[in-house]
């Protein structure tokens, strides 16, 4: 199958690396892949070699030039079905497809409203054939924002992770005391990711709880106000951005991730495979994600004084820490598992692929009027 995969984006980020992930699994299963981007991408060393990169990507939102340059590669590759990853997919090579009556699925990962306007109806309502929501808290979002949309075509997949490369690694070396537990956040510096909301509580751990070390791990906007609020406070190291990420969570005794706003929450998973305790905000995709069986500790969002008390608790019960992280590496091996994932990835795109094209035994999957799976 021919599959053209699309992410426009600047930035490195969790899309992007989902983005780069799919590309792998989808090309490994010989599958033909065109990946659309920038011509400068941030993860374009994660793409393989013999996936055709096409660079044609940029400008303003409904670029004409971006359009042109993306149905010229489409017809050139001959492309199936299309992927794309973020909105700014859809308002160029989105666009492009549509004119080549080329079926495009929408991997849809942020738990944010969608807009009632009338490009959102066209972009969201009438372009796609499929829309894959990462978690059943991004589909609720979606639907409750947007009573226009067919319920029908919206579907849920969750991430997945490789998980053997959280199991068995080396820790990395992340310049702690021997005795110290490692109280870790993994994830960019942005506000809904709840990271002041740490900042804050973490003062308070500073002062009660002496073996307790902060290992923040990501970059982001929020930064310089993180260092603002936790400038003079104790035992707080800045580890920038990371990519040996299952090293990074080898080291670490708990995972602290207070999202306010999550669509998936990739951080949680991994650190569950890696046999962490997560503590987390009961917000978004979270408490699906983590779920009700001990593998984790929920506080309510935006609550620093509950998040430094489930911060001191956990840091002080290594026991607890040990069952839950066993629970969550068990939950982890059985909901999110990378080929689980790529499966019904695959499966989508080859239906949407054989609706459009005409097979005789797909159901009717025209633009706009397709019918449950």
């Amino acid at each position: 199958m021919r599959i053209s995969v699309v992410n426009a984006a600047r930035n490195y980020g969790g899309q992007e690396a989902m983005a780069a992930l799919l590309t792998r699994r989808l090309h490994a299963r010989g599958h033909d892949i065109l990946f659309l981007c920038r011509p400068v991408y941030p993860a374009l060393e994660e793409i393989p070699s013999g996936v055709e990169v096409a660079p044609v990507l940029g400008g303003m939102d409904w670029s004409p030039l971006s359009i042109w340059r993306s149905r010229r590669a489409l017809r050139r590759h001959g492309a199936d079905a299309m992927l794309v990853t973020t909105n700014k997919d859809l308002r160029s090579a989105a666009v492009a497809a549509r004119t080549l009556d080329l079926p495009v699925v929408i991997r849809r990962a942020m738990a944010r409203p969608l807009k009632d306007r009338v490009h959102y109806r066209y972009l969201y309502g009438e372009l796609p054939v499929r829309i894959i929501a990462n978690s059943h808290a991004t589909r609720l979002v979606m639907l409750d924002s947007a009573p226009w949309l067919d319920e029908d075509r919206t579907t849920v997949v969750h991430n997945g992770i490789e998980l053997r490369r959280f199991h068995g690694v080396d820790r990395a070396d992340l310049g702690l005391p021997e005795d110290a537990v490692a109280v870790g956040f993994v994830g960019r510096f942005v506000a809904w990711k709840g990271v002041l909301t740490l900042a804050d509580a973490w003062k308070r751990v500073a002062l009660s709880v002496p073996r307790a070390h902060l290992v923040l791990v990501g970059e982001g906007e929020e930064e310089p106000e993180m260092r603002r609020r936790l400038e003079g406070v104790e035992r707080v190291h800045w580890i920038g951005f990371r990519q040996d990420v299952p090293e990074v969570m080898a080291a670490l005794d708990l995972l602290v991730y207070p999202s306010v706003m999550e669509g998936f929450g990739l951080a949680a998973v991994e650190a569950m495979a890696s046999s962490l305790p997560v503590l987390v905000a009961r917000a978004g995709s979270l408490p699906e994600v983590v779920g009700d069986d001990g593998a984790g500790l929920f506080v309510p969002p935006h609550d620093a004084s509950a998040l430094a008390e489930g911060i001191a608790t956990l840091v002080g019960d290594p026991e607890r820490r040990e069952v839950m992280g066993r629970r969550g590496r068990s939950r982890a091996s059985a909901m999110f598992g990378l080929e689980r994932m790529v499966d019904r990835y695959e499966e989508i795109l080859r239906d949407s692929a054989r609706a459009v094209n005409g097979s005789d035994s797909a159901p009717d999957r025209r633009w706009g009027a397709t019918s449950a799976h």
